[in-house]
């Protein structure tokens, strides 16, 4: 296992103790990490999530290119028929009035009217190319981002003294390469667990078959989601090749099957929230997930699967340790 050293640094910013509690009433969370612990541990760290949630957002930057480009400022604006349908229709109409002018009518004119009309669409520029392919930089961000995020997390509710700026930076270096590797694994699942479930389901209303592979898509994006809640915790606390954190992940999927069950509505529940805040009040709702949403959500993910980790990989370690020494 990782041995969790910490560092001290002037720079540190985000370093600052709170108030404390009282000497024997500490939170232990991991004796009891049940869902009042978890708020209870929410609530002390509020300021400190708010700073990981700050690697996450600006940590990941590329995405911010992306959003740029699909704002559409550094595209050109043109006027074309909104209905694609529309070219096909316009051909038929021409050659059928060409071939025989009396079929000319007010049915075939409503027709016209109502496929062709206009609409503002957006014609990307060679800017809005460049920015697209600067987002992809998100495939080597992300892997660094999460591991060095999953570090806090977990010390935070192991109860350990958290440094947020300089213990960031020891988990990156001390796993770098192996975040490097799993974070583009982790990006190229992802996208193609979605690209697959959007292909899917446009093409279930032609091929009925097409729905019962978007309901498989559905469920393989639902197991990843579970997979990959253990497999930062294990990068972080443990000296595994990726192969075998995939295969303790999948096992931990089926064994911590209550906990991820868990993990999945509190983090549907944190969404909804967020989106009723947007639609209720829109500033408040737009920000909240470069405040705290993002941590709120990775610490609910922690938070299930690591005392599953503990029971089945760390206490095992330790007891026969200890058996060893007797």
């Amino acid at each position: 296992m990782n041995d969790d050293k910490k560092r001290f640094s002037l720079f540190n910013f985000m370093n600052r103790d709170g108030k404390g509690v009282e000497k024997g009433s500490e939170l232990r969370v991991l004796e009891k990490p049940g869902i009042v612990n978890f708020f209870i541990l929410t609530g002390r760290n509020l300021g400190k999530l708010a700073s990981i949630n700050l690697f996450y957002v600006f940590g990941n930057f590329p995405i911010f290119f992306a959003i740029l480009a699909m704002t559409g400022y550094t595209s050109i604006p043109t006027v074309s028929p909104g209905i694609g349908l529309y070219s096909a229709l316009k051909g038929t109409l021409y050659f059928t009035s060409q071939a025989s002018p009396a079929l000319n009518s007010p049915v075939i004119a409503s027709l016209n009217g109502i496929f062709g009309k206009q609409a503002i669409t957006q014609t990307p520029t060679t800017f809005t190319y460049i920015l697209y392919a600067l987002s992809l930089l998100i495939i080597f961000t992300s892997g660094i981002v999460n591991t060095g995020c999953t570090y806090l997390l977990r010390n935070m509710i192991r109860g350990e003294q958290l440094f947020v700026w300089s213990d960031f930076w020891y988990a990156v270096k001390k796993n770098i390469k192996q975040a490097l590797i799993f974070g583009v694994i982790d990006i190229v699942i992802s996208v193609l667990l979605v690209y697959d479930l959007f292909w899917f389901n446009a093409n279930s209303a032609a091929v009925p078959m097409m729905r019962i592979f978007s309901y498989m898509g559905i469920a393989m994006i639902v197991i990843y989601f579970f997979m990959r809640m253990y497999i930062y915790p294990m990068l972080i606390t443990f000296d595994l090749s990726i192969f075998k954190m995939f295969k303790n992940a999948v096992l931990f999927t089926i064994l911590g099957i209550k906990r991820n069950l868990m993990c999945l509505l509190g983090t549907a529940l944190v969404i909804v929230i967020n989106l009723a805040v947007y639609f209720a009040f829109m500033p408040l709702g737009t920000v909240l997930p470069f405040i705290i949403t993002v941590a709120i959500v990775n610490l609910i993910s922690v938070y299930c699967a690591y005392p599953v980790i503990k029971k089945y990989m760390i206490d095992p370690y330790y007891t026969e340790v200890q058996n060893k020494k007797n």
